[in-house]
Formats: C-alpha cells, sequence, structure tokens
C-alpha cells in the first residue's frame, strides 16, 4: 500500500521536478542549432518569425527572414523551436509494430 501512496506522490511531483531547468541551461539549449536550420522564434510580443538560423550569442540570436536578416535581444524572446522535419509518424508506426508483436507473444503463450 505504501508503494501505491509513494508512486502517487512522486506522479503528483513529477511536474514540479521537470520545470526546475533555468533560463541560462535554456539559451545553451540553443547552441544545439547548426547554422541554416529552419526556425521558429516568438518574441514578447507574440510575433512569430520563420527563418534560417544563422547565429546566437550571449545577448542575442540572428536568423534571416527572406533577405532580411533578424536579430532579436535574449529579453526580448519568447520561444524558439526547430522546424526541422520530424519523424512522429515512423516512430509511431515503430511503437505500433513492437506493440502487436508483444501482444501476439504473450497472447501465444
Amino acid at each position: 500500500m505504501s508503494r501505491i501512496i509513494g508512486a502517487i506522490y512522486f506522479a503528483a511531483f513529477l511536474p514540479l521536478l521537470a520545470s526546475g531547468q533555468g533560463t541560462q541551461d535554456s539559451w545553451d539549449n540553443l547552441r544545439a542549432l547548426h547554422v541554416g536550420e529552419k526556425i521558429q522564434v516568438v518574441d514578447q510580443k507574440l510575433r512569430s518569425y520563420v527563418g534560417t538560423f544563422v547565429g546566437v550569442t550571449e545577448e542575442a540570436i540572428s536568423f534571416q527572414v527572406g533577405r532580411d536578416q533578424v536579430t532579436i535581444q535574449r529579453p526580448d524572446l519568447l520561444r524558439v523551436s526547430s522546424r526541422e522535419r520530424t519523424r512522429r509518424g515512423r516512430n509511431a508506426l515503430i511503437g505500433l509494430a513492437v506493440g502487436a508483436a508483444a501482444g501476439a507473444a504473450i497472447g501465444g503463450a
């Protein structure tokens, strides 16, 4: 019984533990972007830009929108997300196949 209560507490407090990432860590994640990668940038005024990543410094991020190079200062930035093609569909099919194989193996036994 105490294991169940412990699991419930863990599940309840997990989001609080996961949200502990600081702003410096988030800014450092931008260094994983590659020059030329498609990104979407949203500023504090909720204006959205889709462009090509150029570079990042401690103060700002730069990206190309059409022929214009845009630089947004760190305090004015709300969110940056990669627009590169995801593999969600492929991963879902792999999960489906593994689940079906496991179900067939358990059902056959």
